[in-house]
């Protein structure tokens, strides 16, 4: 995998990844291939750090296919405080708002995403609280996954970077 710049390590109190609104991560498509073959968990620690003075919708996650539609993403909801706006094959399908979000603190949340292959259902946890369950093929070809902002397929425009905290990718 590899990283843009403005990424800092070690911001007290914590040893955590700070994405400060031009930092993002990326799993390139050759890696995600393997790890998103259907059958999958993925998690990751995330907070906020502080409330975002637009409307751009900060990016937690998202893979981008051919068509630069968004196949899959998390992104935080700017109207309300505790909510994620889920994207799939292009389209809002759910916000999910949860007691334990709040993306104006840098309280942490462990977000994890599942997909069975055998019934393709895609799971969403939010500490270890099913958040939302529903049939989705991952079916990714050539997609990177992005981590902190959301960008389009062919990498020339990088948009709604995530503001906060990541720690323990997995």
């Amino acid at each position: 995998f590899y990283s843009c710049t403005d990424i800092l390590l070690n911001d007290d109190p914590y040893n955590s990844i700070h994405l400060k609104g031009g930092g993002w991560i990326t799993f390139d498509s050759n890696d995600i291939a393997t790890i998103f073959n259907n059958d999958f968990s993925f998690q990751m620690w995330v907070s906020g750090s502080k409330k975002t003075d637009d409307n751009d919708a900060k990016t937690l996650l998202s893979i981008v296919d051919e068509s630069n539609q968004i196949h899959f993403g998390l992104f935080r909801d700017t109207s309300i405080t505790n909510g994620i706006n889920l994207y799939l094959n292009g389209e809002l399908v759910e916000t999910i708002a949860n007691d334990d979000v709040d993306w104006t603190t840098s309280e942490f949340i462990l977000l994890t995403i599942t997909s069975d292959a055998d019934e393709n259902l895609l799971t969403i946890y939010i500490n270890d609280e099913n958040a939302y369950s529903s049939t989705f093929d991952f079916n990714l070809i050539n997609s990177d996954l992005v981590i902190g902002a959301n960008i389009n397929y062919d990498q020339t425009n990088v948009t709604n970077f995530w503001n906060g905290y990541i720690d323990e990718i997995r």
